[in-house]
C-alpha cells in the first residue's frame, strides 16, 4: 500500500523513479548517481577544452604556415595596403625566413614527363603549371653543334627515329663508357633533321596518347619559353594585384590557389620565379669527338663552351643568374668554375 493509504503497488513507484517519470523528475532519463555525474561532468570539460585546442592548433597552423611560405611578396601592392595584421605577419615570416627554414625546390625533371613526353616545350610548360621551380634539361649537341634538350645520346627510346626510313642508314655503332652502343646518335644529326622527328614516351607505363605530337626543343628553345612565362606573369600578378584584397593574397600563400594572384602554385604565380636547370650530359665523350676531328661544324669548340655561349647570350653571365647548371662530372665543372 501507498504511503498515503492508497492501493498503488511498490513496484510502480520504484519503476516511475527508476525511468524519471515520478514528481519533481524531468521526464529526460534518469538521473545520474554522483559518480556517474562527475564523470560526465569530467567528459564535458575534456571535450571543451578538446575543442580549444583544435582550435588553437589550427590557427597557428595558418600563421606559422603562412609565415613559412617566403613567395608572398610584402613590399608591393600588399605592402601599400596591409594593416597591423599583416605587419604582424610580415614580422613572423621575416623570423623563419632568417634561416630557421628552407622550403625545398621542386624540380621539373625533364619537364612534366609523366604525363607528356620528355624534354618537349608541352612538358616543360605543363611542369610550369604545375608550379615547378627548376625545369631541368639535360644537353646534348647535333652535328651543327646546337645544343639541343635529350638525357641519352641516342634517340630511338624517345623519338620515332626508328620508324623513319630516310634516317635508317644512320644508325651507328659507337663506344660510349667502354660499351658498344647501338642506334641514332644525334649527333649524326643536323637540327633540321632532327625537327623532323616527333618525341615518344620512354616508358609504356606512361599515357601514349601524346606520342608523335611534339617536336625535340633546344636549350635556345627551352630559355625563350622560361622567358616568355616569366613576362606574362609579371603582367598577370600586376593587374590582379590591383583587384585583390590582401587577405585573400595571404590565403592564396597559404592554401596555393592557382586562380589568384601569388608566387605560389599556378603557372602566373610560379612562372615569375622558374629557374633553369641544365645538366651537361657525356661531356667528355662529346669533347672527345671533336678532338679526333668527327664533328668539324663545332669549329673546334669544347662542348661546355658551346654551352655557355647559348647561356650568356640570354643574360645567363653570372653566379646570380636564375640557373643551376649540374653534370655527374668533374672536369667540365672545373672548366666551366674557372670561366
Amino acid at each position: 500500500p501507498s504511503a498515503g493509504g492508497g492501493d498503488a503497488p511498490v513496484e510502480s513507484l520504484e519503476f516511475e523513479q527508476l525511468l524519471g517519470t515520478g514528481a519533481g523528475s524531468s521526464g529526460l532519463g534518469p538521473r545520474p548517481r554522483g559518480g556517474a555525474r562527475r564523470k560526465e561532468q569530467k567528459s564535458r570539460r575534456c571535450l571543451y577544452a578538446g575543442l580549444l585546442l583544435c582550435f588553437l592548433l589550427a590557427s597557428g597552423t595558418f600563421l606559422i604556415g603562412s609565415a613559412l611560405r617566403q613567395q608572398l611578396d610584402l613590399d608591393g601592392e600588399v605592402a601599400a595596403s596591409a594593416d597591423t595584421s599583416l605587419k604582424i605577419f610580415r614580422a613572423i615570416r621575416s623570423f623563419w625566413a632568417s634561416g630557421t627554414y628552407k622550403r625545398p625546390l621542386v624540380i621539373g625533371h625533364r619537364g612534366s614527363c609523366g604525363m607528356l613526353p620528355e624534354h618537349t616545350l608541352a612538358g616543360y610548360e605543363l611542369a610550369i603549371e604545375q608550379g615547378a621551380d627548376c625545369i631541368e634539361c639535360d644537353i646534348i649537341l647535333t652535328k651543327d653543334g646546337v645544343p639541343i634538350c635529350r638525357h641519352d645520346l641516342t634517340l630511338e627510346n624517345t623519338t620515332d627515329v626508328a620508324d623513319r626510313p630516310e634516317f635508317r642508314l644512320k644508325r651507328k655503332k659507337r663506344m660510349v663508357d667502354g660499351k658498344l652502343v647501338d642506334g641514332w646518335f644525334a649527333v649524326d644529326f643536323t637540327l633540321s633533321e632532327l625537327k623532323q622527328l616527333r618525341a615518344l614516351q620512354r616508358f609504356p607505363f606512361r599515357d601514349p596518347n601524346f606520342n608523335g605530337m611534339f617536336q625535340v626543343a633546344t636549350l635556345q628553345e627551352q630559355i625563350s619559353l622560361v622567358e616568355q612565362n616569366r613576362q606574362q606573369a609579371e603582367v598577370w600578378i600586376e593587374e590582379k594585384s590591383k583587384s585583390v584584397a590582401w587577405h585573400l593574397k595571404l590565403l592564396n600563400n597559404y592554401f596555393g590557389f592557382p586562380d589568384l594572384p601569388g608566387k605560389t602554385k599556378g603557372s602566373k604565380g610560379k612562372a615569375e620565379s622558374t629557374c633553369l636547370y641544365p645538366e651537361m650530359k657525356s661531356t667528355a665523350w662529346h669533347n672527345a669527338l671533336e678532338k679526333n676531328g668527327e664533328v668539324p661544324d663545332w669549329k673546334g669548340k669544347r662542348f661546355e663552351d658551346i654551352i655557355l655561349g647559348t647561356l650568356e647570350r640570354n643574360g645567363y653571365n653570372s653566379s646570380e643568374s636564375n640557373l643551376y647548371l649540374q653534370s655527374f662530372e668533374t672536369e667540365d665543372l672545373k672548366y666551366v668554375h674557372a670561366k
